[in-house]
């Protein structure tokens, strides 16, 4: 394997430019989930900004509970987070996550799109996948695990995905430092985080509507088992994706598998 593949605490912990991400590391070289690995930790009293990292994921999940492929040639990796808001505002998480990858790879020359709610899209393949959790009593959020994968440097990808799916190694031809652009993410990621939680929740909302590749376009939206067809007209001040259906009725949606119309 080579360097540029090669994750370890000390690497990630040198020159880290981040106050609370990343304060304490949880290496594995095989996991099944770094969210499942999160999780029991946090129900342990692992503090914010813990990270657990994985050289692969032998079981690692995206949204609705479906497989992603996660060889050792990826970025697999988990936050945990406690920050004193409503659970309502949860959502904000993932889009923080998202809008700090977007800036990382961007960063690397490459120019991505947020597909909404969790994806982040390279010429409508899936570079990268957001999955987060919260653990919650009634109406207090104890804690969220916010889980990043990004396809780094696989050359290729199994039959069933390679048309779906592509990588970094991929779009540039060459490896990518994935310490160093673990790095920036975290970065990136710190820096939303803290504007979020000092009330800037409208401006970040803005940024991230600016990148999403939905919007203007018509779409289908699968969502509680039933599809809907429209036009994608705005994202809501909740997050939520707004349509206009060919019914001429107004929807909102929290999450759902969405897809642009040809």
């Amino acid at each position: 394997m080579s360097d540029k593949n090669i994750i370890s605490k000390n690497k990630i912990k040198e020159n880290l430019e981040t106050e609370i991400i990343g304060s304490k590391i949880y290496y594995y070289s095989n996991i099944n989930s770094t969210n499942k690995m999160a999780s029991e930790l946090a129900n342990s009293g692992a503090n914010e900004g813990t990270i657990v990292i994985a050289d692969k994921q032998t079981g690692g999940k995206g949204r609705r509970g479906r497989n992603w492929h996660s060889s050792n040639k990826g970025l697999w990796f988990s936050l945990i987070l406690r920050p004193d808001i409503n659970i309502s505002n949860s959502h904000f998480l993932t889009i923080n996550a998202s809008l700090a990858v977007y800036l990382a790879l961007d960063d690397l020359g490459i120019e991505t799109e947020i597909k909404w709610p969790n994806d982040i899209l390279y010429q409508n393949k899936k570079l990268c996948g957001i999955l987060s959790e919260m653990n919650s009593s009634s109406s207090k959020l104890n804690y969220i695990v916010t889980g990043i994968g990004i396809n780094v440097n696989q050359k290729d990808f199994p039959d069933d995905i390679k048309d779906k799916a592509t990588s970094l190694f991929q779009i540039i031809g060459d490896e990518v430092n994935k310490v160093k652009l673990l790095k920036n993410i975290l970065f990136y990621f710190e820096n939303f985080y803290f504007k979020f939680l000092n009330g800037a929740k409208e401006n970040i909302l803005k940024e991230w509507k600016s990148k999403i590749s939905l919007l203007g376009k018509e779409v289908t939206v699968k969502s509680n088992e039933k599809i809907y067809s429209g036009k994608a007209i705005d994202i809501a001040r909740d997050g939520r994706l707004v349509i206009l259906t060919d019914k001429s009725e107004i929807k909102k949606f929290w999450a759902g598998d969405t897809s642009i119309k040809l």
